[in-house]
């Protein structure tokens, strides 16, 4: 009876008392799943800006892919109606993925941990896809210079992180070296 009234106690603190014990119903093993399952949602989830941003860009070029050329109109004076052009929006959107790709294998997400480096790398890689295409922008259609906004875009947020990412490094190194200083 004793031990009956010792687990009932709240608050106690004791290592036998019902403040410290798991819920009835869940198992170590069940804990344990929950906790991968949760893992797994979280690293599923910090893909999601980058799907985003993906699914932006495409849409931004193929919606772009339809205004009417301002070069051919009035320098070259050529009248529309302009065929789609298909074959230059799927390269454009061709580097739309190569990019969200490469910015996925350079940050990894699910493992991504204030890491300044891997973000520096990203704005390293926004840096160049953002050179080449300023190369050709003087008479680029619509969907190019639709493509090089929504790359600015990106690279705006991928230098948010980078400095979101090495502050958040060094006041963790802060936190460090004073715990680790004697006073």
């Amino acid at each position: 009876m004793k031990l009956f009234a010792k687990s009932t106690r709240l608050g106690s603190g004791r290592a036998g008392s019902s403040a410290s014990r798991r819920p009835r119903g869940l198992t170590n093993h069940s804990s344990r799943r929950l906790r991968r399952g949760l893992t797994q949602a979280l690293g599923t989830v910090r893909y999601a800006p980058l799907i985003a941003a993906w699914l932006l860009g495409l849409v931004a070029v193929f919606v772009e892919g339809r205004e009417p050329n301002p070069y051919l109109i009035y320098v070259r004076h050529l009248q529309p109606p302009f065929p789609y052009p298909l074959e230059g929006v799927l390269i454009v959107g061709a580097f739309v993925t190569a990019q969200v790709v490469l910015l996925l294998a350079v940050l990894r997400p699910a493992t991504y941990r204030r890491s300044w480096g891997r973000s520096a790398l990203a704005v390293l890689v926004c840096i160049a896809f953002a050179c080449y295409t300023a190369l050709g922008l003087m008479h680029a259609p619509p969907y190019i210079a639709a493509y090089f906004l929504w790359l600015l875009g990106m690279l705006g947020a991928v230098v948010c992180v980078f400095f979101w990412s090495a502050l958040s490094a060094l006041r963790a190194a802060l936190a460090v070296r004073r715990a680790t200083v004697p006073n």
